[in-house]
């Protein structure tokens, strides 16, 4: 006798699922579809997240041993809170019949396999990144990253769907996995509704003929930060550059600044709450993304600052990356530069603010086009579609 599959969704992620937003924007959107939808998480030993909570109408259970505290190397004690999460996660779903597992990067497809066939159910692999680039995985100890490749290409195989955050990357997995199915969902936040503020300026204390040029997130190297500070030396002086959020490496950042002599101009602000966050970005004036390409995973990728500058209606510059040049093909929302060019960077922000100073109304036009097309409210139909095959 088959049983019949319950209509739930069962996410997986291996982090603490804090700042997690394309997890709770897929979990909401099942939610949103008639599922019940849950997230299996890790917790952490600090106590201040609760082991079973609601965010809106997604069950979230968060699971966390105290006897991690006495596992000696980190490694180990990495391997030792995902296992537990995995055996807490197995009890708590045994007998459910969800439509789909839906594993949420590399992580947790072991889990999700596991899952798969326990419970009967679909597959889902939500593939954030290219874990086998190396230079991705800097942070852990090569036979770790070794086995995580090994751990990829055997589990790819027992998956029914996979979805990723761009085109160059689906068609890299595509190839390197001989797979052909994939869909891409775009990492984008809803559509923004609000107006025009002045969040930046009056909370840095900016007056309105500065022009602000704003870089939001988490940054390192690879980030191209390190190209943006000689551009601003270059730029006349009422242009100034923004910083909000990435606060563990403002330190670097100062450095930098202060290399180039424009420590005066730049300026560091607290990251603020993700429900606001648009609603500050539409206070800069132009936003800019410089990364480069030093692995796969940068060179393609398309990061949440990039649709956030769009929902906030400010023009963009952004580096020559091949998935980012995608968009200035089908919108004129801003200006490419070569990757890691001083002088162009410096030449495209200012042919950039020239049209913004002669109220160039194309770009606007373009702005609100791609605002409304690249929201997270076009992106979950796609979602909406695989659980429902």
């Amino acid at each position: 006798m088959t049983l019949a599959k319950e209509k739930k969704i069962i996410s997986l992620v291996m982090n603490a699922f804090v700042n997690d937003s394309r997890v709770l924007k897929a979990s909401t959107a099942a939610a949103e579809f008639g599922y019940e939808s849950y997230v299996f998480a890790l917790g952490d030993e600090t106590g201040k997240l609760a082991n079973h909570e609601k965010i809106g109408d997604v069950h979230v259970y968060r699971y966390y041993s105290p006897i991690e505290r006495w596992i000696p190397t980190k490694t180990f004690r990495t391997l030792f809170r995902f296992s537990y999460c995995a055996f807490r996660t197995i009890l708590k779903c045994w007998g459910m019949r969800p439509t789909y597992i839906h594993a949420n990067d590399l992580t947790a497809l072991p889990l999700g396999v596991v899952l798969k066939f326990l419970l009967r159910s679909k597959l889902l692999y939500d593939s954030h990144e290219l874990w086998f680039d190396a230079s991705r995985n800097e942070r852990w100890p090569q036979w770790l990253c070794d086995a995580a490749v090994k751990f990829e290409r055997s589990f790819i195989y027992y998956i029914d769907e996979l979805i990723t955050v761009s085109p160059g990357i689906l068609e890299i997995l595509q190839k390197n996995f001989d797979i052909d199915f994939g869909e891409v969902i775009l990492n984008v936040p809803p559509k923004w509704e609000g107006v025009k503020s002045s969040k930046l300026r009056d909370a840095l204390n900016l007056s309105e003929d500065q022009v602000i040029v704003l870089y939001q997130g988490g940054f390192d190297v690879h980030r191209g930060l390190q190209y943006v500070f000689p551009a601003i030396k270059k730029l006349p002086e009422h242009f100034v550059f923004v910083i909000l959020g990435g606060s563990q490496n403002w330190d670097w950042a100062k450095g930098l600044a202060k290399e180039n002599d424009v420590l005066d101009r730049v300026y560091f602000h607290e990251a603020v709450p993700y429900q606001e966050l648009v609603s500050w970005t539409a206070s800069a004036n132009i936003g800019i993304y410089p990364t480069i390409s030093s692995s796969l995973s940068y060179r393609y990728s398309l990061p949440n600052k990039f649709f956030e500058y769009i929902q906030g209606r400010i023009p963009v510059v952004v580096s020559d990356l091949p998935d980012i040049c995608r968009f200035f093909e089908r919108y004129d929302i801003g200006e490419v530069f070569r990757e890691a060019d001083v002088e162009d960077l410096v030449a495209k922000i200012l042919k950039l603010h020239e049209r913004i100073e002669k109220v160039d109304s194309n770009l606007q036009t373009e702005l609100e086009r791609a605002a409304t097309d690249l929201s997270w409210d076009a992106q979950k139909r796609i979602l909406k579609d695989i659980y429902a095959s």
